[in-house]
């Protein structure tokens, strides 16, 4: 799965949990703190896409991260690394 595909699942998720996001532009340098989002919500997101994406990863590992990109990175590292496993 391309890192795209990826941003519009998580997109998706963000308008989801933070309904008014909607009508927020943002990118993928964008911190999802920094723009307001709390850090319950922002962990929710990262969750329902980590079980839409069927990868696992301890969410301390996201701590350090701080842009959409980063999220999506780390993600599309593990949907990679599960396909590998998988083949």
């Amino acid at each position: 799965m391309d890192k795209e595909k990826i941003y519009q699942q998580l997109k998706e998720n963000i308008f989801e949990v933070v309904p008014y996001m909607e009508s927020e532009p943002f990118t993928q340098e964008d911190c999802l703190i920094d723009m307001g989002v709390n850090s319950i919500d922002a962990m929710e997101v990262v969750v329902m896409t980590m079980k839409q994406l069927n990868v696992r990863l301890p969410l301390v590992d996201l701590i350090q991260i701080s842009t959409i990109a980063g999220i999506v990175d780390v993600l599309h590292d593990k949907v990679n690394e599960r396909i590998r496993n998988v083949s």
